[in-house]
């Protein structure tokens, strides 16, 4: 993902916080990756209809990235949980998974230890550094940036109305698709700013909640929980398109 030099400065972002909603953001991409077995998800040829599945769920979940004229933003993580949490599928969602999202969030918001400094780094804002793995908080901007080339991707040829929509000056799909590729290198930039104590801090938050839910889940239920039935989980063996060794989708980005 390439960030305009005019997006970045020294300072921490001013205005609202966006923190919060890039919680949800990672949250509802947890979910996707989890939901279509698809690791990136811009992966995926685009003439596959799972394309435009995983950006309708992206959409679905957190909408503000593809409404124009949103201006939703989240000041808890309360508020993220009670949003999100509305927004799937009738019985699609537990306690018990929502909890493990959670988890994949703080280990998707999770700023690095140790970091590789590039020759550019840090106060030159070059698109050389700008697009390097080397910044702290490059977990967050990986997920930012599959999600960009997700949106990008031209309506999959699979698509009922792609040729009508393509047919047309601006469709609304791609006013959506061009609306969120915009929103998420507006929110990379702002990730790329932020001090990563912050996001340190965020992704504490999160995974101490994902903690309590589970144990409350737990105190609920005096047997253990059933299984959330899901395609492909993040653990899936080789043969269906994951790592060897086990290693999840979620941590592969990471």
């Amino acid at each position: 993902m390439c960030i305009p030099p005019t997006m970045l400065s020294a300072s921490a972002p001013a205005g609202p916080s966006l923190l919060y909603n890039l919680c949800a953001i990672c949250t509802a991409y947890a979910y996707t990756t989890r939901h279509l077995a698809m690791s990136p998800l811009s992966s995926v040829d685009p003439a596959e209809p799972q394309i435009e599945d995983a950006r309708g769920t992206i959409a679905r979940l957190v909408p503000f990235l593809t409404d124009r004229r949103s201006k939703t933003v989240h000041w808890t993580l309360s508020s993220v949980e009670i949003d999100l949490w509305s927004r799937f599928e009738p019985g699609s969602m537990t306690p018990a998974f929502f909890s493990l999202l959670l988890r994949d969030a703080a280990t998707l918001l999770q700023p690095s230890s140790v970091t590789v400094l590039s020759s550019a780094a840090p106060n030159d804002h070059s698109q050389a550094y700008m697009e390097s793995e080397s910044h702290p908080n490059a977990h967050t901007i990986r997920v930012l940036s599959d999600l960009s080339a997700l949106f990008d991707v031209p309506p999959s040829a699979a698509s009922p109305s792609a040729d009508h929509a393509q047919s047309r000056p601006e469709s609304k799909v791609q006013q959506k698709a061009s609306t969120a590729t915009h929103k998420l290198t507006f929110y990379a930039a702002h990730v790329f700013r932020t001090p990563t104590p912050l996001l340190r801090a965020l992704a504490a938050e999160v995974r101490v909640r994902a903690e309590v839910i589970e144990h409350e889940e737990s105190e609920t239920h005096t047997s253990k929980p059933a299984d959330v039935h899901v395609p492909q989980t993040l653990n899936a063996k080789a043969s269906d398109g994951n790592r060897a060794d086990g290693t999840s989708r979620i941590e592969e980005l990471t």
